[in-house]
């Protein structure tokens, strides 16, 4: 009995290294600030949650004769998480924190690795590593992207050769030659480079795009009721059609559902 629950146990193992990856990656978004820090309760709500759900479909595969696909499941497993984590980021902020994310925790040959985490050191930093813990997402993307191309021209020549010269990735991955032909397009259009970097940011996290606006709190659903939803929002954003969306998915009443202006004059109310 031990031994076949020591088996099915291993077989998941794989998944929980990616996905501890992926908690320890967070950690260095708080360099950005100090706001930035995701509790390991959540975490851990989240994995097991896709645990639950796409492991059990995955088990009934493998009855079938089917192998458990672990890729699979830290896919939609890296979709909710990064779409958490999202939610909790500045928009000045979020191109920097997403793209280092989506480069920490995809497995890539060790030379575009290499490549990418010293691209955004560059963009980044201008003496010390993301890992010494000066990340700093206050980057102008036009002057960006001069500092990537100098960075590979300088420091990855064999990256930036096959970049120029359209060559592949002889491991023939799909999110490496991607990340290949965003970096050529950089060259020849940097004045699109935070567009072209957002699209392969979304491409390897596998999202349409790095906020839902319509669903905008939905994750909010997969918490307790006892947890609080705090929004810090901007002038002259109004979030009142999300909050209402999530009122109706949580069952909440109409008329327990109440809208309050909280504009001048409206202290004696509170």
């Amino acid at each position: 009995m031990q031994l076949q629950f020591d088996q099915q146990r291993n077989v998941y193992l794989p998944l929980a290294k990616k996905a501890m990856n992926v908690y320890f990656a967070t950690e260095n978004i708080a360099k950005v600030s100090s706001t930035y820090k995701f509790g390991l309760k959540h975490f851990l709500k989240i994995y097991e949650d896709i645990i639950r759900t796409e492991a059990l479909s995955a088990e009934n595969n493998m009855d079938n004769g089917q192998n458990l696909d672990c890729d699979h499941i830290f896919d939609q497993f890296l979709k909710k998480i990064f779409r958490y984590f999202m939610l909790a980021i500045r928009g000045q902020d979020m191109l920097v924190v997403s793209l280092y994310l989506a480069i920490s925790v995809r497995n890539f040959a060790p030379e575009l690795k290499y490549a990418l985490i010293g691209s955004l050191n560059a963009i980044t930093s201008d003496d010390n590593s993301v890992e010494q813990g000066n990340l700093n997402a206050n980057s102008s993307w036009p002057i960006a992207s001069a500092k990537i191309i100098n960075h590979l021209r300088q420091k990855h020549q064999s990256i930036f050769q096959k970049i120029t010269s359209g060559q592949l990735m002889t491991t023939g991955s799909t999110h490496e030659n991607h990340i290949l032909a965003t970096l050529k397009e950089i060259i020849d259009s940097p004045e699109n480079t935070d567009s072209l970097i957002t699209n392969m940011v979304c491409q390897l996290i596998g999202m349409e795009n790095l906020v839902n606006s319509e669903n905008l709190f939905e994750i909010s659903l997969d918490f307790p009721k006892e947890t609080p939803t705090l929004v810090l929002i901007a002038p002259g954003t109004d979030p009142a059609n999300s909050i209402g969306y999530l009122a109706e998915k949580s069952n909440i009443l109409p008329e327990n559902f109440i809208k309050m202006s909280l504009g001048q004059g409206q202290q004696d109310v509170i």
